[in-house]
């Protein structure tokens, strides 16, 4: 079975995107024949994020993070996060010659910008130069990939979300006759149905419903990581 590590600073008990992600991965990796195992903030002291207490960042040393790797002993390495554990574990690999993938997740230049007036050209140019060491990065949609192509980022690949067709298939007759019966029930009354957003934060410049994580979004990772592991590493 094939191992990846996936080296991540957003972890449980979080509740975000990225968390969901990784965990609805790794749950449908197994039936791809591929084990995947974290490297995440519950193995170091940490501290909650200015401005941001919800995150909590670790506060590694590079001797354990190579000692964690070792014992992991991983056939691929996937950086999700660009914090702390995300930096040191790209600097392994440098150190190294250990070819990775990363992903882009968040956009951190709009949010340290939105609290600290920082411009975001500087973050993107530090984002830049934290994935351009890759051998891909993962994005969720084609046009982050345009838009990121257009600031400099190169080496994308795209990690796309999907729903888990075992809560949602609309060719399953039960849920056809859910949907039918709604149909039935709001057409008459001439209802209006309110779609909720969560957890909008200051960065984004419109609300963005949640997409549903499930075992469709796995098949792209793998694959790219498994690519990962014929490629060297980044120049830069």
């Amino acid at each position: 079975m094939t191992k990846i590590l996936v080296a991540t600073d957003a972890w449980h008990p979080q509740v975000n995107g990225v968390v969901r992600t990784l965990t609805m991965m790794a749950e449908a990796a197994g039936s791809f024949g591929v084990e995947i195992v974290f490297l995440t903030p519950q193995s170091f002291r940490t501290f909650a994020m200015p401005s941001y207490p919800d995150l909590r960042l670790a506060l590694p040393h590079p001797a354990d993070i190579a000692e964690l790797i070792a014992r992991a002993k991983p056939d691929s390495i996937h950086i999700a996060t660009e914090g702390p554990i995300g930096w040191l574990v790209r600097r392994y690999c440098r150190k190294y010659g250990v070819p990775f993938t990363t992903s882009f997740h968040t956009r951190f230049p709009e949010y340290v910008s939105v609290r600290t007036g920082i411009p975001q050209s500087w973050g993107y140019w530090v984002l830049r130069r934290f994935h351009a060491a890759g051998a891909m990065t993962m994005v969720a949609t084609n046009s982050l990939r345009e838009e990121l192509s257009g600031r400099g980022f190169t080496r994308l690949g795209t990690w796309t979300r999907g729903v888990d067709t075992k809560l949602f298939n609309p060719d399953e007759p039960a849920h056809q006759r859910r949907c039918a019966q709604q149909r039935r029930r709001l057409r008459p009354r001439r209802l209006h149905v309110l779609q909720p957003h969560a957890r909008i934060r200051r960065q984004r410049a419109r609300p963005n419903a949640a997409s549903a994580k499930g075992p469709m979004t796995t098949t792209s990772f793998i694959a790219a990581a498994r690519l990962c592991q014929m490629n060297s590493c980044g120049s830069q």
